[in-house]
């Protein structure tokens, strides 16, 4: 059993006589991260219990050894490895969207589990700018049980075309079935041109008021 889940990012990182640790290997899109650590404790009676572990506090580890541990480990840890897997999804998605953009013009505001996200788009000195905010209901979800759209605009002016309420809608929809930063792609290329637009619309007027 021990020798399959290495395959999927589990392996035994050390072993004694009455217990032997697991590790967990995180990977994403074929890189690794960082590993974590169960170590479990064999009983006389053949079955094991959970001694220590280095999972972040958000997996709910005493849950899922209470229900699985005693009768069938290695569904246990392939519950631990469905958490890992979900939450290092989630954060490197985030990552991805924040590499996709100058950083000046994105803020990025999530949990410890990354099960609330808030991605704003705009700096001080921008005519539009976008919120997007993203729950995950479920720590085993890697897309969004659900997705809130703000637009803000300064007054006065008239909502830009490609960001009108049909392509919301349909931005909002994508983000709960595509991986974030495939989602948020057309989101960032809408707002970028709204952004150059409005920055060439400053500089012919700029130009105007001072050749006249």
């Amino acid at each position: 059993m021990l020798d399959c889940y290495r395959l999927t990012g589990v392996s035994v990182h050390s072993q004694e006589k009455n217990s032997f640790t697991l590790c967990f290997d995180n990977n994403f899109k074929s890189k690794f991260y960082e590993s974590y650590y169960v170590e479990l404790l064999k009983r006389d009676n053949e079955t094991f219990e959970l001694k220590h572990h280095s999972l972040p506090k958000f997996v709910p580890v005493a849950d899922l050894a209470g229900h699985h541990l005693k009768d069938d480990p290695s569904e246990f840890a392939s519950k631990v490895s469905d958490y890992l897997y979900a939450y290092v999804t989630r954060r490197e998605e985030v990552a991805r969207v924040q590499e996709s953009i100058l950083e000046n013009k994105l803020q990025v505001t999530v949990t410890d589990a990354v099960d609330f996200v808030q991605l704003y788009l705009g700096k001080l000195t921008s005519k539009v700018s976008i919120k997007v905010t993203l729950t995950y209901q479920d720590l085993l979800h890697v897309t969004p049980t659900r997705v809130t759209f703000h637009t803000y605009i300064d007054d006065g002016m008239d909502l830009p075309e490609n960001l009108q309420p049909n392509h919301v809608l349909k931005w909002k929809q994508q983000l709960k079935v595509f991986p974030l930063s495939q989602a948020m792609a057309p989101i960032i290329e809408a707002f970028e041109f709204v952004q150059l637009d409005n920055e060439m619309a400053m500089e012919e007027e700029e130009s105007l008021e001072d050749s006249s």
